[in-house]
C-alpha cells in the first residue's frame, strides 16, 4: 500500500505533466535559473544573497535567453540575487543576470525585480499559500521584450517530505510579443528532508506557452531535475542539480544548475539606506 506522502507526490507530478499537453512553448522567455519557489520568505531585516548558475552542456532548444537561436554547444548563465525581508511575510528582491556563449566573454544581459508575499501562518490552512511577482528588464541589444511573471506558491509538509507547486503566468509588456496574451507554465518539487545537512529533491520545470496555440505538446519545454541541497552551516546553503529535457524538440537535453545562498541576519532598512539610529 502506498504511503500518503508518495501518493501526494505522484499527484503533484501527474498534474504538472498532464497540464503540459495543452499549450505551446515560447522560445523568448527570460533567463531561467530553475527555481521552484517555496512558501518561506526572509524574516524581517534579513538579507539573503544568492548566486545562481545554469550551464547547458547539450541541447537543441532555441531558447533566445541563452543563445538567440544558435546551437547551444556549451552555454552558461549566472545571476546574483539579493532578497530582503521587509516584514515577516513580505520580501523584495533584485537579480543581475550575466551569460556567456562557448568561447565568448561573459556579458551583462539585464536585471529582474521581485516581490513575494505569504499568507497567514504556516499551520492555519490545509496548505501554505504565497504569491510572487517578478519583472524582467533585459538590455535592448539582448532581448527587446520586458516581461511580468506572476506565480502562485502552494506548499504542503508531510512527515519528512515537502511538496511545492508553482502555477505561473508570463506576460510580455514590450517588444514583438506585447499584447499577444499571457503564457502558462507549471513548476513542482518534492523534497525529502530526513537529514539536515543533505536533502535530495526531484524538481519539474515547464514553459507551456499560450493555450490558444496548442501543438499537441511537441513544442513544450519540460525538464526534470534531481537535486540535492547541502546545508554547509546554519547560514549557508548550496544546491546542485542535473536537468534532463523531457521533450527533445523543445528542451535542452542536459543542464547543470547550482545556487549558493548566505543568510545575513539583522540588517535593518536604516542600515541599507545608510542611516544610523539616533
Amino acid at each position: 500500500m502506498r504511503s500518503p506522502s508518495i501518493g501526494f507526490a505522484s499527484a503533484v507530478f501527474g498534474i504538472a505533466l498532464c497540464f503540459g499537453q495543452s499549450a505551446q512553448h515560447n522560445p523568448t522567455e527570460p533567463a531561467n535559473f530553475y527555481q521552484v519557489y517555496q512558501y518561506g520568505t526572509p524574516a524581517m531585516g534579513r538579507l539573503y544573497p544568492t548566486f545562481w548558475t545554469t550551464y547547458v552542456t547539450k541541447g537543441d532548444g532555441a531558447h533566445e535567453h541563452f543563445h538567440n537561436g544558435q546551437s547551444p554547444a556549451a552555454l552558461a548563465a549566472w545571476s546574483t540575487e539579493l532578497d530582503y525581508g521587509v516584514t515577516d511575510r513580505l520580501s523584495l528582491g533584485t537579480y543581475f543576470d550575466v551569460q556567456a556563449r562557448h568561447g565568448s566573454e561573459p556579458q551583462f544581459t539585464g536585471g529582474q525585480i521581485e516581490s513575494q508575499y505569504r499568507f497567514r501562518d504556516a499551520d492555519d490552512l490545509p496548505v501554505n499559500l504565497a504569491v510572487s511577482g517578478k519583472y524582467y528588464i533585459p538590455l535592448k541589444n539582448y532581448n527587446r521584450s520586458q516581461e511580468l511573471e506572476l506565480r502562485l506558491i502552494v506548499e504542503k509538509e508531510r512527515q519528512n517530505f515537502r511538496f511545492d507547486l508553482n502555477p505561473k503566468l508570463n506576460i510580455s509588456t514590450t517588444g514583438p510579443r506585447a499584447g499577444s496574451g499571457p503564457r502558462l507554465g507549471l513548476d513542482a518539487a518534492v523534497a525529502w528532508r530526513r537529514f539536515f545537512h543533505a536533502q535530495p529533491a526531484l524538481e519539474y520545470y515547464s514553459n507551456y506557452g499560450a493555450i490558444s496555440h496548442s501543438t499537441g505538446g511537441k513544442d513544450i519545454e519540460q525538464l526534470l531535475f534531481p537535486t540535492i541541497d547541502f546545508r554547509l552551516g546554519h547560514n549557508l546553503d548550496w544546491k546542485v542539480g542535473a536537468g534532463i529535457g523531457l521533450n527533445a524538440d523543445a528542451s535542452d537535453l542536459i543542464l547543470v544548475k547550482s545556487s549558493l545562498t548566505y543568510q545575513f541576519q539583522g540588517i535593518s532598512s536604516r542600515r541599507l539606506m545608510g542611516r544610523q539610529n539616533q
